[in-house]
């Protein structure tokens, strides 16, 4: 068997499994990577459901150095980075050559900040299983990290042909993913191929309506590619508002909120009369629930400019109140 890949029929079929034969090993790996890919919430290292049974689940195969990595990253979360290192280590020393385990440490050593051992452990990945998909986006990932990082310091000149190479290296791993695919849309933009990127971006929205999958962060970057890329500041808030209304906690609705009070804040700076940018404060206090800030800002943007979408939503939120 490939340790790694156990499919389970559900969590309930392996948790009577287990009850019924508690030391097999199968059983405690199926349950363990089953919690590891679903556990959500306030959870702790000492009650985490999923660092319990991945303990369990080495216990009973003591082989399987995919859930060493699994329990490694489970562990990084709760900030017990000395364990997960050492398990990460541990894995590679015993798997130098399984592709799960160099994948599973590339993820690692990116979410570390490790990203050239990151690259270099999934290259290597990529040699064993050159058509791994998942491999390529984390490679993908790993890139844009890279960039992000080299963009942040160093002579803008010398580094340009640098983040160049990167750019190129993002464009050859990302792949059908919706989130690889909206990236690699803004990437064209970056790199001055604006009908490229208008296509992907419009296939991208096409795959993400389909499979009803990460629609808010096609939004976010079609923004990015909005405001940066065409300068067209009018579509990017328009993008920008239907990510945080579409999912205000994530990464991309937090970033959205932060375009747009910035956005909002130049603009006013500017202009102390901006309707619309008091307009657009408002839309954010509205979606944050902070309906008394919401009103006022919507009071005050109806000072300087007649929107019907304005006044509509400062006479929802006081009949709320």
């Amino acid at each position: 068997m490939d340790y790694g890949e156990i499919n389970v029929a559900s969590t309930a079929d392996v948790e009577r499994a287990i009850y019924l034969e508690p030391e097999v090993g199968k059983w405690n790996a199926g349950y363990a990577i089953a919690l590891h890919r679903t556990e959500h919430g306030k959870f702790t290292i000492e009650n985490s459901p999923a660092v319990k049974q991945l303990r369990r689940a080495i216990e009973t195969n003591p082989d399987n150095d995919v859930l060493k990595l699994l329990l490694a990253m489970r562990l990084f979360i709760y900030k017990s980075y000395e364990e997960a290192e050492r398990l990460v280590e541990e894995a590679l020393e015993r798997s130098p050559d399984h592709p799960q385990v160099l994948r599973y440490a590339g993820q690692f050593f990116r979410k570390k900040g490790s990203v050239d051992r990151g690259i270099a452990l999934l290259r290597k990945a990529l040699e064993l299983s050159p058509k791994s998909s998942v491999t390529h986006h984390q490679l993908a990932r790993c890139y844009k990290m890279k960039k992000i990082k080299l963009l942040q310091v160093g002579n803008h000149h010398a580094r340009s042909s640098r983040v160049q190479e990167i750019r190129d290296q993002i464009i050859t791993h990302a792949t059908g993913f919706v989130k690889a695919m909206s990236d690699l849309a803004l990437h064209y933009g970056e790199q001055h191929d604006i009908s490229r990127a208008k296509e992907m971006f419009q296939e991208t929205f096409k795959t993400a309506k389909e499979k009803n999958d990460n629609l808010h962060v096609v939004h976010f970057h079609y923004a990015a590619f909005q405001l940066y890329c065409k300068r067209d500041e009018v579509l990017a808030i328009k993008h920008y508002m239907e990510c945080l209304k579409m999912n205000p906690g994530s990464f991309e609705g937090k970033g959205s909120e932060y375009k747009l009070k910035m956005i909002a804040e130049k603009r006013i700076n500017k202009n102390t009369q901006d309707g619309e940018a008091y307009g657009i404060l408002g839309f954010i206090h509205k979606e944050k629930g902070e309906t008394s800030i919401a009103i006022e800002c919507y009071e005050k943007a109806l000072r300087y400019v007649d929107n019907d979408e304005y006044l509509s939503n400062l006479c929802a939120l006081r009949l709320s109140i």
